[in-house]
């Protein structure tokens, strides 16, 4: 490289599947210990054997584990509890599932007693049931599935305890007519990566721990107010939030200063999802995110001339009035993220933002779905 300029590079091509830009996620501490060693002793095995490292996990690495059943009548499953605030509490709780000898599986939780939730996953189909309860049933918020590489899945289950102080987490294989109990083939099982427990109503991304559990830093980017033309420009993103909740105001996507209350332009706005606000504080517009709690929307907000107009899915959803200027001349700086404060249920990712005005047609086929 001579002049800063780059003559030769070499490598490999990234491909764009890979290029997945900046993700914005809340703090968040992984509950469950080893949760990628579920042969280590944390995990408690019942009729149940695990061959470690068996398989290429969803990260590309051969760490994934077999879990193959004994030749007994019982239930087969690997188990952990973990100790908890005498409250009731959310969490939700989160692994990484592939097809073996056998195609399905139970993700099941507790407080010791029998008392939780439970829910059913087809990983030949690439399915999750409905949440159920168990005994005198934890509160269930949702069940989701998501589709990974190499025919992998990430189940979730999500829930609200009991006051107990015990909270005890399952994986069990199932048999082909979705019983626990059944009498097992040593020859038969299914394959498990990354099992994680998050006291919140929303599963992150991978957390993998060992002796102790772990905690990742919040996502959040700031930039200098300068770059941005205040008078016309655009703003794209793509989220997908949390309807398990009762709120989620106040997680920015795009906003300025540090002031929750009236400094932010974009942000999760309640159960209703994303929404567009005025300088002022005041809604624009809000849109429903959708049947399951992790649909992805895409956002384009364009400001310019006379209107400020906030569009999603290939759709003008609001248009305001503009008096020509987004932001207070006091403000400094750009936030993408969470203030630290309030926790962003959800994911932010995907964010570009224009310093010039925007046709409204090109804002248009991004925000297509």
């Amino acid at each position: 490289m001579a002049s800063l300029v780059v003559t030769e590079a070499q490598g490999a091509i990234i491909s764009q599947t890979t290029l997945l830009g900046f993700l914005a996620e809340s703090a968040r501490t992984n509950l469950c210990l080893r949760s990628q060693e579920f042969d280590n002793a944390t995990w408690t095995k019942n009729n149940t054997t695990v061959t470690a490292m068996a398989a290429v996990a969803p990260n590309g690495y051969q760490t994934a584990d077999r879990l193959v059943e004994a030749a007994l009548l019982l239930t087969h499953n690997v188990e952990q509890s973990i100790t908890k605030a005498a409250s009731a509490l959310a969490y939700t709780f989160t692994v990484f599932l592939k097809s073996g000898e056998k195609t399905k599986a139970r993700l099941y939780v507790d407080d010791g007693a029998g008392n939780g939730c439970h829910a059913d996953v087809n990983m030949g189909a690439g399915t999750i049931g409905a949440a159920a309860g168990d005994g005198t049933a934890f509160t269930v918020l949702l069940s989701d599935i998501t589709s990974e590489i190499n025919c992998w899945y990430r189940a979730e289950l999500m829930f609200k305890t009991n006051t107990a102080t015990t909270l005890r987490f399952r994986v069990a294989i199932l048999d082909a007519s979705d019983q626990e109990v059944y009498l097992g083939v040593i020859t038969d099982g299914i394959y498990v990566w990354q099992a994680q427990i998050e006291q919140r109503e929303y599963s992150t991304s991978i957390i993998p721990t060992t002796s102790a559990t772990v905690t990742r830093n919040l996502d959040r980017l700031t930039f200098p107010i300068k770059n941005i033309n205040s008078q016309a420009g655009g703003l794209y993103y793509e989220s997908r939030a949390s309807l398990g909740k009762a709120s989620t105001s106040g997680a920015g996507v795009f906003g300025y200063s540090l002031n929750m209350n009236t400094g932010w332009v974009a942000q999760f706005g309640g159960v209703n999802g994303p929404e567009i606000r005025s300088q002022d504080g005041t809604s624009l517009s809000a849109f429903t995110s959708g049947s399951s709690f992790k649909t992805q929307r895409k956002v384009g907000f364009a400001w310019g001339f006379l209107y400020r107009i906030f569009m999603k899915d290939g759709l003008i959803s609001a248009r305001a009035a503009f008096d020509g200027l987004l932001f207070a001349l006091s403000e400094t700086q750009i936030i993408v993220g969470s203030d630290g404060a309030t926790a962003i249920d959800g994911e932010i990712c995907n964010v570009i933002i224009w310093p010039r005005a925007i046709q409204l047609s090109y804002l248009k086929g991004l925000t297509s779905r």
